[in-house]
């Protein structure tokens, strides 16, 4: 949607920029990483495109923000999934040791069972 408007309206200002779709969405990717936003608003604005500065605070606002929430949920949904691993891990290998030592014991109780009794 961004990268239509930016093409319709900022083709003529800056055409190095905005002359392609494919142009544009790296331009907006530019701007997504905050990387040169300046220097997209002053070659607009030197152009007669001054009103570019309210589309380019409008996209990064919403984009910024969006991709980071997203990215930061990420995050936490992969440590959660770590810690859940992690935990189910220790549940197994305690489990295991359990099993072990109650094969042991009988193992004892057979081995108790055929000594003789005094």
């Amino acid at each position: 949607m961004f990268a239509v408007i930016f093409r319709e309206m900022f083709y003529q200002s800056d055409p190095d920029r905005f002359s392609t779709m494919f142009n544009t969405i790296f331009t907006l990717f530019q701007l997504l990483t905050l990387d040169d936003w300046s220097y997209i608003y002053t070659t607009s604005r030197e152009r007669g495109s001054w009103f570019i500065i309210i589309f380019l605070a409008l996209y990064i606002v919403v984009e910024y923000f969006t991709f980071l929430n997203l990215f930061i949920a990420v995050l936490v949904d992969n440590f959660q999934l770590t810690i859940k691993k992690r935990v189910a891990r220790k549940k197994l290998k305690v489990m295991l040791q359990l099993d072990r030592t109650l094969q042991e014991m009988h193992y004892l109780r057979s081995v108790l069972s055929c000594l003789p009794q005094h």
